[in-house]
């Protein structure tokens, strides 16, 4: 079955998906920064993306109150996302969620278009691979 998909439109559909799993499953991952906590308990790593973050400190007032610790600040020990958007630490973080959000959320529809012309025929044209190849430079993929 002819797609109007050559060689390498085949090629660049699946590079394109590959790409754009990665950087969506990147977004949710919170690996983009390690650092150490030096807490009263111990030292602990702690990693932070721009969507989670792993080992992280917080206002004693924000925790259960079976807490029986009087401290003004408690260590989380556990992965979790940031509750709200505005919980997120500043203005660039904020900023970088969303760019990397509608990148990867663009990526993601190009990519399953481009499989879709794999499988559909004559789907493909050559204005509508400029649209998709244009669509995927201003999501950074």
């Amino acid at each position: 079955m002819d797609t109007g998909l050559s060689c390498i439109g085949r090629f660049w559909s699946l590079l394109s998906f590959l790409a754009a799993s990665s950087a969506s499953v990147g977004f949710f991952m919170p690996y983009w920064l390690e650092g150490v906590i030096h807490h009263e308990d111990g030292i602990y790593k702690t990693h932070f993306g721009v969507f989670r973050r792993c080992n992280y400190l917080m206002p004693a007032a924000a925790v259960e109150a079976s807490s029986r610790k009087p401290v003004a600040i408690v260590l989380v020990e556990q992965c979790g996302r940031y509750m709200t958007f505005w919980d997120i630490p500043s203005i660039w973080w904020q900023a970088a969620t969303v760019a990397v959000g509608v990148g990867g959320g663009l990526s993601i529809l190009v990519s399953f278009s481009a499989l879709l012309c794999c499988c559909i025929q004559d789907s493909m044209s050559k204005n509508l691979s400029k649209i998709a190849g244009i669509v995927q430079l201003l999501a950074g993929q």
